[in-house]
């Protein structure tokens, strides 16, 4: 193992190990944060410049120049991150591209989602490692995080291993009729596809996401002001429930069961969470509105909520249109035939997105519970 000062010497730690697998997995969440933010317009100019320099690139593509093309990418990646470029040309660089924001694009410190807060976690995460001879045991702080961090990866690795078995049971006619399909979807790209060239197939599939990301923050200001609006009327009906008994009669957010209603609705149907200090700034329904609306991420209410139904046919909720990897994702894992499933008795690893620790550990107590009641009902014969 390698430590900080890159030496080989250094024993496994639990907190190397943390930091280490953080710091790459918050790398590759980066990347797709980069490409998200040029094709959603979060720099205008840059997104705009992008677009420019895409389309020339594939009117001029040519297929015996690919490689080339792949390397001149990797020197420009090594220029960008090299000192003559933060010299020289970055301070210019950034006023020319980076100066302006989307208006749409905003905020929140007081509202955050679940894969908000995960980042966050894995940005501030900073583990000091300290060179002393001899054993010393983690923290329990690091216990946790360690725990988090595997299930994590675990996770991600099952849904690789997933798509691979997929993808072996696809072309060794594990699964015939889902095989039979695949060649007969194949045959048809194959003709549709003859006369027409891979740069303007690439080219049409960059100008979609481009053209599809263009009113993204706006769609999306609008799609959490919705989304908050309902949760935050069902929160207040459920209020209403509840002061009839005491009292309780107040329309403003002054009172801390209602906001304890909100807290807990905006987590169980969004994965949403409230800070507790937003109600220095928010006084009001409206202006809790505003904020939740300032959300980074696009909120979505959860299919199995109570609330999911209000969202069917709503204008105001954005609803993204498929991509293609989502079509193979959902061809891969839906389309399967009953006989290759009761042979098999299959359980497919894209259902645990379905499960979450609060529900594993529900279960867990409920075992627990019925065994204690077990033993005791054993006691008492």
């Amino acid at each position: 193992m390698y430590n900080e000062n890159g030496d080989t010497e250094a024993p496994f730690t639990i907190g190397i190990f943390i930091k280490r697998a953080k710091k790459m997995i918050s790398f590759i969440v980066n990347i797709f944060d980069i490409k998200d933010n040029i094709t959603q317009f979060k720099y205008p100019n840059f997104s705009i410049f992008c677009l420019i320099l895409a389309e020339i690139y594939f009117i001029f593509f040519k297929t015996q120049f690919l490689l080339n093309h792949i390397l001149f990418i990797f020197g420009m990646i090594l220029f960008f991150n090299s000192k003559i470029y933060y010299m020289y040309f970055a301070k210019d660089f950034n006023y020319y591209f980076f100066s302006y924001k989307n208006k749409y694009y905003t905020t929140s410190k007081f509202v955050e989602t679940d894969n908000i807060r995960d980042k966050n976690e894995m940005k501030q995460s900073n583990y000091l490692v300290k060179k002393k001879s001899g054993f010393k045991l983690p923290s329990i702080k690091q216990i946790k995080e360690f725990k988090q961090t595997y299930n994590l990866m675990l996770f991600t690795f099952s849904k690789v291993v997933t798509i691979l078995e997929n993808l072996k049971n696809l072309f060794f006619w594990t699964d015939p009729l889902l095989s039979f399909y695949c060649c007969i979807l194949i045959s048809a790209l194959l003709l549709i596809l003859y006369g027409i060239e891979t740069r303007w197939i690439l080219m049409f599939s960059i100008t979609k996401k481009f053209f599809e990301g263009f009113q993204y923050y706006e769609l999306k200001l609008i799609n959490n002001k919705e989304v908050a609006r309902i949760i935050l009327q069902n929160s207040y009906q459920k209020f209403k429930k509840d002061s009839i008994g005491t009292g309780l009669k107040s329309k403003t957010l002054e009172s801390p069961r209602l906001r304890e209603i909100i807290k807990e609705n905006f987590r169980v149907n969004a994965e949403v969470f409230i800070n507790d200090e937003v109600y220095k700034y928010v006084h009001n329904i409206g202006d809790l509105i505003e904020e939740v609306g300032k959300c980074e991420e696009l909120i979505k209410i959860k299919k199995n909520s109570e609330l999911y139904y209000l969202t069917r046919n709503n204008d105001d909720i954005y609803i993204k249109s498929p991509e293609i990897e989502d079509i193979i994702g959902f061809f891969l894992k839906n389309i399967k035939s009953d006989y290759y499933m009761q042979k098999n008795g299959l359980i497919d690893l894209y259902d645990m997105e379905d499960f979450k620790e609060e529900d594993l550990n529900n279960n867990d107590e409920n075992n627990n519970n019925n065994n204690e009641k077990n033993n005791e009902n054993n006691e008492k014969k």
